[in-house]
């Protein structure tokens, strides 16, 4: 009997217990003040766009707390997030990822979600990055930074062969930093993907090595999109000469798309990565926003030149002037180059104050979008038709163990 009770236990729970749409698994639950905090999130269905660091919050006790977030799409199915935890920010908090836009059984729909973690009144250790991106012959050095009243000893571990580091141990005083530097070995493919792990005391900290790679050769037709254009040359003739599309967004299927309420004015700040996937330095890059949205983006930087397989970063202010008023603000943020565009959809809307006390349902709701590559629904999500399957099945499993207990009772009363 107790075979086909844990079989049945085990067929009932493999149907229920499943991954969610995002999981969030953060590297611990309780962090000290000045750590870094981090997770890493896994997307197990199809998103409408990539996360990015506009989809990130920090909450406590319901208030947003401003924070400087980093994430790294390392590939479709996985990104890295962290941030260095304030001083005097003990507590309990809540971090989350707001209205992702995903397919299930192709009907887009939309959801948040959320971890929470506790921020203990100590001061911790502090590393500078999460994530470190190393193209070939490169050093890269990673900071670490004991903020304890005492000194401590960090071990470096590395997964594989393809990375080199100057030192496998660290010995850090109180108040003090140590770097750790970094180098990709030169027969390492493009993309690679390696890890360091710095343990000290009852923690440990991972930092995600990703190789770039050399730029891929312009001489290739097949590695880029390319066209003819005519060129005037000194002599005042007149020539034709390919030209290769080696620049784009990092991540090309970005977009931006935001619904926040008129108490959620605050500041909105965060970058754009363009990356050189050739061979060939660029130069003469333009960068400008379309539409009404321009009215609430500020560009902070300008991107005159992004060297052979590197990566331009573009900071972005949102609303900086506090001056956004309720409504749908929509455009296009350009890259231009050459004879070449591309461009990043942001859409963002702000709800009046009328309709803030529906705020939290309409967020709850799909939203309409634009350049939608599959059709929307307005599906909502029904945990609860999940619960009250799940207890019907735990019903049934009950009376079917009734039912073979008394079988068996009655088969034990005929042996007598």
């Amino acid at each position: 009997m107790k075979f086909y009770v844990l079989l049945i236990f085990f067929v009932l729970f493999t149907g229920i217990v499943k991954a969610d749409i995002i999981d969030i698994n953060l590297e611990r639950e309780n962090y000290l003040l000045r750590e870094t905090f981090q997770a890493d999130l896994i997307v197990n269905n199809k998103l409408d766009s990539s996360i990015n660091v506009f989809d990130l919050k920090l909450n406590k006790n319901g208030n947003k707390i401003p924070i400087a977030f980093y994430i790294n799409k390392i590939d479709n199915n996985f990104y890295r997030v962290y941030f260095q935890i304030p001083e005097n920010l003990e507590g309990n908090y809540e971090f989350s990822i707001n209205n992702i836009d995903y397919y299930e059984n192709n009907v887009l729909k939309q959801r948040s979600f959320f971890r929470n973690f506790t921020v203990i009144k100590e001061n911790g250790i502090g590393v500078s990055e999460g994530v470190l991106l190393l193209n070939k012959g490169e050093t890269k050095v990673l900071e670490t930074k004991n903020y304890q009243n005492e000194m401590i000893s960090i071990s470096v571990t590395k997964s594989g062969d393809n990375i080199i580091l100057d030192k496998n141990n660290m010995i850090i005083n109180k108040d003090t930093k140590s770097d750790l530097q970094i180098m990709v070995d030169k027969n390492m493919e493009y993309k690679y993907r390696n890890n360091i792990d710095l343990s000290y005391p009852n923690k440990s900290y991972n930092v995600i090595i990703l190789y770039l790679g050399e730029g891929k050769s312009i001489s290739n037709t097949d590695n880029f999109n390319s066209t003819i254009i005519i060129v005037n040359n000194t002599q005042g003739n007149t020539t034709q000469e390919r030209v290769y599309d080696i620049l784009n967004f990092d991540d090309p299927g970005l977009k931006i798309n935001k619904q926040l309420s008129d108490n959620e004015k605050e500041l909105l700040n965060g970058w754009i990565d363009i990356r050189n996937f050739g061979d060939k330095d660029v130069q003469d890059i333009n960068i400008f926003v379309t539409g009404n949205v321009k009215d609430i983006i500020t560009i902070k930087n300008e991107l005159n030149e992004v060297k052979a397989n590197s990566i331009g970063r573009v900071y972005i202010d949102i609303n900086k002037e506090h001056n956004a008023i309720s409504g749908i603000y929509e455009g296009n943020f350009i890259l231009n180059y050459s004879v070449f565009e591309h461009k990043i959809p942001i859409r963002i809307e702000y709800i009046g104050i009328e309709n803030n006390e529906n705020f939290n349902e309409t967020q709850n709701n799909n939203t309409e979008l634009f350049n939608r590559t599959e059709p929307p629904a307005e599906i909502k999500e029904n945990n609860g038709n999940i619960v009250l399957f799940a207890i019907i099945l735990l019903v049934l499993i009950a009376l079917i163990v009734l039912i073979i207990a008394y079988r068996k009772r009655n088969v034990n009363k005929k042996s007598f």
